[in-house]
């Protein structure tokens, strides 16, 4: 996908009408934003497996892991 919003940002350069257009530049900013939310989360999600998989390794939670057979 972003190969794609990477392509219509590339038009709009030609295009300046299109480039100064506001509704435009509200969505060049949404799409900012939205790829910036995703990196966060996305960020969120590895940093939490990572102290899972450490969590299971470290007494005593590994005791708790091995219990409920809890995976990395």
């Amino acid at each position: 996908m972003r190969l794609g919003l990477g392509n219509l940002f590339a038009i709009s350069e030609a295009y300046p009408d299109l480039k100064a257009n506001q509704n435009f530049q509200h969505l060049q900013n949404r799409i900012t934003g939205l790829e910036d939310a995703i990196a966060d989360r996305r960020e969120y999600y590895n940093d939490s497996v990572n102290i899972n998989n450490v969590r299971i390794e470290q007494f005593p939670d590994l005791i708790v892991a091995r219990m409920f057979n809890f995976k990395e």
